[in-house]
């Protein structure tokens, strides 16, 4: 199923879920999760979510298992929130840098990881609303 021009659902959703349920697993994302990536990906290029569906290494980028051991237990990945984005042109320090320069591009990014720490990927949070300034946390 194709979210927006450049995703599909099985980026945004570990494999276990989307094997399971296929499609009705649209249902638990955050409806401003996909949106955003897209944002994303039109100002700073190409972007990599999961790619399990291709073949590759990342099954946890997206929607993760509930009770699956990858992060914490309450997770913003495991409500359908969150996303590690890879890029393919730039560094994520780079690009948490822009966005924190003008966040009114991302209005839906509500909280990211300190890229400083995580290096080869940004994690993202999303809501349906900014209220208050993203913040930047460490893992």
């Amino acid at each position: 199923m194709k979210l927006t021009s450049n995703f599909q659902l099985q980026e945004f959703v570990h494999k276990a879920i989307y094997t399971r349920i296929g499609d009705r697993c649209a249902d638990f994302l955050n409806p401003m999760l996909a949106p955003t990536c897209q944002a994303l990906r039109d100002e700073f290029g190409a972007i990599t979510i999961n790619d399990w569906m291709w073949g590759g290494k990342f099954t946890d980028s997206g929607l993760r298992e509930p009770h699956g051991i990858i992060g914490a237990r309450f997770s913003a990945h495991k409500f359908g929130n969150a996303a590690d984005l890879k890029f393919k042109t730039m560094t994520p320090i780079e690009v948490q840098s822009m966005i924190m320069e003008d966040p009114s591009k991302f209005p839906y990014i509500t909280r990211m990881e300190n890229a400083e720490i995580t290096k080869t990927w940004l994690h993202i949070e999303t809501s349906v609303r900014r209220n208050s300034p993203i913040k930047i946390f460490n893992p």
